[in-house]
């Protein structure tokens, strides 16, 4: 795996969790938009990678960190000791998960996938037309 996957992988999974964690808790009117983002943000790394093999692992893959960094960057109160109680703990805890996976499971990893195979599909289209 190249350096330039590696960048792919890091930018596309902390812009899939901000783009979530913005539309899911801070603007939820405007929920299709975030979708269209992760779209857009699907075709992007898909044009930039181009194999297809390696599309499907980085998808899968930013969509499991993305998962993790939005539990973790919700449970913040809890890592940090601010919650006196361990109910508490045990309550944001439970709810974040339910969050993440609930608003992101099957959305964003098919999205993920389908919009980086597309993206693939674009990037090998345009690399054969210049040589």
């Amino acid at each position: 795996m190249r350096v330039i996957d590696l960048l792919i992988l890091f930018f596309w999974t902390i812009f899939l969790s901000n783009v979530t964690l913005l539309f899911s808790f801070f603007v939820p009117d405007y929920l299709f938009l975030g979708y269209v983002f992760w779209i857009v943000a699907g075709v992007l790394a898909g044009t930039l990678i181009v194999d297809i093999k390696k599309i499907i692992l980085l998808s899968v893959t930013s969509y499991v960190i993305s998962a993790i960094l939005m539990f973790v960057i919700l449970s913040l109160p809890v890592f940090l000791g601010t919650l006196s109680y361990q109910i508490l703990s045990d309550i944001v805890y439970s709810q974040n998960l339910k969050l993440v996976f609930s608003f992101t499971f099957p959305h964003m990893l098919l999205i993920n996938i389908v919009s980086g195979v597309v993206g693939g599909y674009i990037g090998e289209t345009l690399s054969a037309s210049h040589p």
